[in-house]
């Protein structure tokens, strides 16, 4: 079910996502930690989406902090995000 969601949200991003294009899909941050799109609007701002199917509990709310930690490593670092 994930897949399929991810793949809606693949086709809708233009539309989800209106000032945002597509930088990366399933892009490997540092600490081997997957984002499953990267975009970026005309401003520089990054965005990193992580799909989801299932209720955010405690193991979930850790990978998006174990995220927001990589993406806080990226090297050169983002301008903003």
């Amino acid at each position: 079910m994930e897949r399929a969601l991810e793949a809606f949200v693949s086709r809708e991003i233009p539309n989800i996502f209106r000032k945002y294009s597509i930088v990366a899909v399933n892009e490997i941050l540092p600490g081997r930690i997957r984002a499953d799109f990267h975009l970026r609007d005309q401003d520089g701002t990054d965005v990193f989406v992580e799909v989801s199917a299932r209720k955010i509990g405690r193991t979930k709310l850790g990978q998006i902090l174990n995220m927001y930690a990589a993406i806080s490593n990226i090297e050169p670092p983002l301008r903003k995000f």
